[in-house]
Order: C-alpha cells, then structure tokens, then sequence
C-alpha cells in the first residue's frame, strides 16, 4: 500500500478508515446535487510545483495531474446498510467527474461496474446512474464513487478490494480498498431526535418571508472572531496539498468571498481560511468548498452550530434550481435548501423524512421546498417536516414516513381530530387518489381512515369496526352503499352507525350489523315527497293502501338515524272495511267503518300484558271504557261498571283478541288536535289483523314488536298511496 508523504498525518489520524455508520444521518456519500441540478466540474488543486494561483484563472491554468490513485480503508457498520466510499475524494484528479471507476475481479478477464467480495457487495455509482439503480435515499453523486454494502457474514478480518482509474485517454492506474468491519452504529436510519417541537401546523403551513437576507450580524460576527483569532503565521504549516485545494475552492467562488480575512488554520480535524464575506473550508472526506456566510445558505450554517454542528461542506452551493433555489450538503448528514419564498431549511436526506422527500423529486416534486426545519420530539417520538405544496411529511417509529396534505380536504379533516395526537394517530399510509368517482382515501394508525370524494367530502371510517367491515363486504366506496356521508358514530359500547351515500350500516351488540338502503317509502320521508309531516319523529310508521274503499294495506316501520328515516320492517296490515277517507275528510262514527287519513302522534298503550314498552302503559281491566257518546268523555278512556253504545267496551274487545295489545293513534284528540265531537273516536293499532271499525290491525307479535321499540311522539302516516307521496 502507497501513502503520499503529505497525507501520512492525516491518514494516521483517522486510521485509514472512514466509520460508515447506519445511524441516521451518517455517511461517507459525496457531494450529491439536486436531479437534474448541473453543476461545475470540481476545481483541481495544483502540484506542488506548479505556482500558486491567485485569482480566478487558477482552476484554468492548472494541469493535468497524472492518474495515481491513493490506496484507501474503509470501516463498516455491520450489514444491510448501504453506504458510498469516495475512492477518488483525495487522489489529485484534474476532473474525477471525467475519469471511469472500475473493480479488479482477479477471477474475471475484465475489471466489473459491479463486485462480489467477502466483505459484502461494491457498485460502482456514478453521476449517469439512472435513479431507479441507485440506492435507497442517494442522490447522484458528482464523480463516481463505491456503494458498499456488508455482507451479512463479514470476515472479522480486513478484506482488500483491487480498484482501477481510467481516464478519457484510455490512461489507467491502479490501487487498493481495504475493508474492515467495526461496531455498527443506530441501524434505524431514523429521523435524529429533535428539540422540542413547536406548536402543530395550521391548516396551510406558513411560508417565510420572501425577501432574500444579504447580511446577518450573527454570521459577521463569525466572521470577525476569526479574523481576531487568526495566527499570522498559521499558514506555514499547512499541507501543499491543503493549501493548494484551499486556494481553488476560493477562486471558483473569488466573486463572493472577499480578501482573505485571517490564515489558513485547523480546526475540528480539517482546515479554514477566513475570508471577509465567509470562509473556504477543507476536510479529508470531501477537499475544499467555500461557506458564504453572508447569504441565506450561510447563515443558516452558521446558526445550526457550523463544523461543529452541521460538519464541513461536501460540495459547493448549488443554484439556478427550481425557483430560483440553492442548496448545499454538509458531512453530517444534513442539507439547507434556500428559495426566495421559503428561506433556508435544513433537510435530513438520509433520514426518513428527507428519503421520501427525495421519492417525490424533492423541491421539483409536488412537495416543493421545505418551509419549516424539521421537528421532533412529538407524540410517540414523531418528527414532521412541512414543505411550500401545502403537504408536510410525518414520521413515527410505528408508521415510518408519510405524507399529508394538510391544506387538502383530508389533511384539513385530520387536524379537526387533533392531528397525531388525535383519536386518528399518525398516517399509515400516503393519500391515494383517482378512486371511483374522483375520490381519494389515507390511512391513520389509530385504525380509522378518511375518505373523501367531491360530492360527500371527507369523513372518517373505521375499517375494523363492524361497521366498517358491513361497508367492506358490500363493496367499499364502489359497492352499493358508495361512500361515506357522515362520520363514524359511536352510541356508547354497545351500538354504533354510519351514514353512506345510498343507505345506512347500523350495529348492535344484541342483534348485530345491518345494512339499511335507502329505498322504498323511507326514503320518501328523506327526499320531500312525503305530503304528510313527520315532525323529526324517531320512528314513522307508514300504513299504505293502494287504493280507495280498500281495507288491505303495508305497513311500513321507518326509524331515523343520523338524521335519515330508513326501513327496519315491514308487514301486512288492515285497516277500516270501508278503508280511507279523503284527506282532510273526518272519520265519522265507527259504525261506517272508515280510516281518517293523516300523520298522527302515538303517546300511550295498553293491553293485558306489557311485552316492553317506553310508551305510558294502561293495563285494561272488566271497566275499561272508552268514549264514543258526545259529551266530556267523547274520545277518552274512562272505567264504568256499566256500558252503554256507541262507547267501547274494551275489556269485551279484550277477550275476542283485538284488544291484548294496543297503541293509541292521537286522531281528534290531544296533543294533535282539540277533540271535536262527532268527527271520530277510537282510532288505535292493536291485535287480531282482520278490517276493522277504523283502526289499524296487525297481528298481536307484530304489534308487540312495534310497542317494544316505540318512544312517545312517534308518529304514524297512514292513507292511500296516491295521496300520501308526491
């Protein structure tokens, strides 16, 4: 192995090993711009020979540096986790971007893009590399460099690894990688935690402000602190290769970093020399670039803790990018991205959040620039970043990485519930969209999902819900009840329902899960056709028969949930023999045997059992009467130990059957209506399903069904077809 004499120091330092840990944020990748970002040649430091440029024709005026590539080392952090080893970060090349990387295969005819070691497998990326080969979360490098990744039985030992350097010329040299596995760091390759977080985002996240900062006293002050520490004489010791490598990076930027400020020095394991508007810094893994302190990307450098913070930059800006933006790297992982409406963000792009940034074609994308750092510390150890679209990406250990669009229906739908820290948690899964009827859908961790579509808008479903599963068997949103239009609603722990677009899922811890579609005579009481009023009753009961001087009818049991009337169940019925008057038109006496026509109250029952009623019960005895004189009793139940015609017997009507059960119909009576003498008396629902003086007639279960599940003020609609619907 060959060590150039002015790199010994610097080798021995660091052992010859670059530690490529998994932890989030760690790499050993090269400057890696934007897609589709061009972006200069790197400048080549002259031999040591060669005299020193000093303005901004020394990049020009450089030669040719012969192909003599350093043999390296490299240490990994255990396998599955791919990382980049710049071979040609530090081998003297005019433009490495130009030259062809290959691997020595001793067993093959030809050297490989590609090698299987015992150490694990190396690839050979390249700035051409088509982003589909390129590994999870890479952006193209600048110059080709090595994806290493571990092999799960890694030899404890080092492995060496042949590489050769061929440039445009067909010239070609050779050297080695050496390979040697160290303890792994964090494997998670998750978002670093953060401060603590801010407050939660608005409905639309807030951009900064557009104007474009051109000075900061923060970043002069830094500035001026090292000029005051400056040694004058610092610079005498500084590796030509050093020296040399620091004098191109600032003639590539001479238009912008001022006279030099202070000497060359160390710092943090690397070198800087201050100049008056920044300062041009040198690391082993990544040579020089210059840090414009005085411009937004600066600045952001300097408050995010400079060397010490963010590391040293791994390439110069970048700019001329979408917008109008620009953006730098820095060796600890980490990016600041600056356009003029969004100011400078720092970007994880090896954490999860910068990773799916990267998935949606990072600021070219529809997430657009970040707007806010990213923060941390949130419920369940998540960390969220926002970005200018109005989407924000949200990760947590338990759901990874997604994106909401905040400023979206759904997005907008999950912050009324209290985003992550609301009933629906975290999202699970990215929004889908282009569902059956423009409709789009996401996933949250708490088992609910938001579904929207244009003409329901966004409402929340528990899919592992019985509930939610009914609404699954029957199609989803491109079944037969077609999306949601009202939210999940629990009634305590033991029932619960939801409203679709064409009907109704209800469940029950007693009787179970049922579907209620919109249909038939319900639905009339929904869509305005009804002519009579339902007054909001909890339940209306709809007595149809299809036509006048008919006694057969349907008798139709509608109850109201979330606010839409929907069947529950329907029989046969009858009514009068001589069926229904005129709308309008009274009853008269029983002995002609007619209907009135109307939507009445119920309030009271009776009988000679009760099967279970919330209506007010009267058990009948031997006395039971009930009015049909004119007079104060007219229509009203009353006892008398004797009888006299037309009033009621009922006890009599008891015992033939009719009687055992029935509901009191409030027609010509109180709370509907004044009681008006001869317009008709003793309109019920009871037992005994034969045509009857007036009354409705269902069979006695059928009638204990009703009572069992009817509340004061229900209602029931009973007339001809005709002239019950519009």
């Amino acid at each position: 192995m060959k060590i150039s004499a002015l790199r010994i120091p610097a080798a021995l330092a660091a052992c010859f090993a670059v530690v490529l840990a998994g932890a989030p944020g760690a790499s050993a990748a090269p400057p890696s711009p934007a897609p589709g970002v061009a972006t200069a040649p790197a400048a080549t430091a002259p031999s040591a020979t060669d005299p020193v440029a000093t303005d901004g024709t020394a990049a020009a005026a450089a030669t040719a540096a012969p192909l003599d590539p350093v043999d390296d080392a490299v240490a990994t952090a255990g396998p599955g986790r791919t990382a980049a080893v710049d071979v040609l970060a530090n081998d003297g090349l005019q433009d490495s971007a130009q030259v062809r990387l290959l691997l020595v295969d001793p067993s093959a005819p030809r050297d490989a893009d590609e090698l299987r070691t015992a150490a694990g497998l190396l690839r050979v990326i390249t700035p051409g590399t088509a982003p589909a080969e390129l590994p999870e979360g890479w952006l193209p490098p600048e110059h080709p460099v090595l994806a290493l990744t571990p092999a799960e039985d890694a030899p404890a030992g080092a492995v060496e690894v042949g590489y050769a350097v061929r440039d445009a010329t067909g010239a070609e040299a050779r050297a080695v990688l050496t390979v040697t596995p160290e303890a792994p760091g964090d494997p998670s390759g998750e978002p670093e935690t953060a401060t603590v977080p801010t407050a939660e985002p608005a409905t639309s996240p807030t951009a900064e402000p557009s104007a474009v900062p051109t000075a900061d006293p923060g970043a002069e002050a830094s500035a001026g602190s090292r000029a005051a520490a400056a040694d004058p004489g610092a610079d005498a010791a500084v590796p030509a290769e050093v020296r040399q490598a620091l004098e191109a990076a600032a003639a590539r930027e001479a238009a912008r970093t001022g006279e030099p400020s202070a000497a060359m020095r160390p710092v943090a394991g690397g070198w800087e020399w201050p100049h008056a508007n920044g300062v041009v810094l040198w690391s082993e893994g990544h040579g020089a670039h210059y840090v414009h302190v005085r411009a937004p990307l600066g600045q952001k450098w300097v408050a995010g803790g400079e060397v010490a913070g963010l590391g040293y930059p791994v390439n110069d800006e970048v700019c001329g990018m979408v917008g109008g933006g620009c953006r730098q790297t820095y060796s600890k992982g980490r990016s600041i991205y600056w356009s003029p409406a969004t100011g400078a963000k720092l970007v994880h792009l090896k954490g999860a959040i910068g990773q799916k940034w990267g998935r949606y074609s990072w600021e070219r994308g529809i997430l657009g620039y970040p707007v806010g750092d990213q923060i941390c510390g949130m419920a369940g150890g998540g960390c969220r970043q926002a970005f200018s679209n109005g989407r924000s990406i949200y990760w947590s250990p338990a759901t990874g990485a997604k994106l909401v669009h905040l400023t979206g229906a759904i997005g907008q739908k999950w912050g009324r519930y209290s985003w992550e820290r609301g009933a629906l948690g975290y999202p699970a899964g990215d929004q889908i969209c282009g569902m059956a009827g423009g409709g789009c859908r996401q996933t949250f961790s708490n088992g609910r999902s938001i579904y929207w579509s244009p003409a329901t808008g966004a409402r929340i479903v528990r899919l592992q819900s019985d509930v939610g599963r009914k609404w699954g068997w029957h199609g989803w949103e491109r079944g037969a009840l077609g999306y949601p239009t009202g939210d999940y609603v629990p009634q305590g722990r033991t029932a619960a329902y939801q409203k679709f677009r064409h009907g109704i899922v209800t469940w029950n811890a007693s009787s179970g899960t049922r579907v209620h579609m919109f249909r038939g005579e319900c639905q009339n009481l929904n869509n305005g056709r009804s002519v009579q009023p339902t007054r909001n009753a909890g339940r209306v009961s709809l007595t149809i028969a299809e036509g006048y001087g008919r006694s057969e009818a349907t008798f139709v049991n509608c109850v109201r949930i979330g606010g839409s009337y929907v069947e529950e169940w329907r029989t046969s019925a009858y009514v009068g023999a001589s069926g229904f008057k005129r709308p309008g038109v009274p009853s008269g006496h029983t002995q002609y045997l007619y209907s009135p026509q109307g939507s009445y109250s119920v309030t009271e029952s009776f009988g000679v059992y009760n099967p279970g009623t919330a209506l007010p019960y009267r058990p009948l005895n031997p006395n039971s009467r009930w009015g049909g004189r004119l007079g104060t009793l007219y229509n009203k139940y009353f006892e008398s130990t004797g009888y006299t015609w037309p009033d009621e017997n009922m006890w009599y009507f008891a015992q033939s059957g009719d009687y055992r059960l029935g509901v009191v119909i409030n027609y010509n009576r109180p709370p509907d209506s004044p009681i008006v003498q001869g317009n008709g008396f003793a309109i019920f629902l009871h037992a005994n399903k034969k045509p009857t003086a007036g009354c409705i007639a269902l069979h006695e279960h059928e009638v204990a069904r009703y009572m069992r599940t009817a509340r004061p003020g229900d209602r029931i609609i009973m007339g001809v077809r005709a002239d019950l619907f519009r």
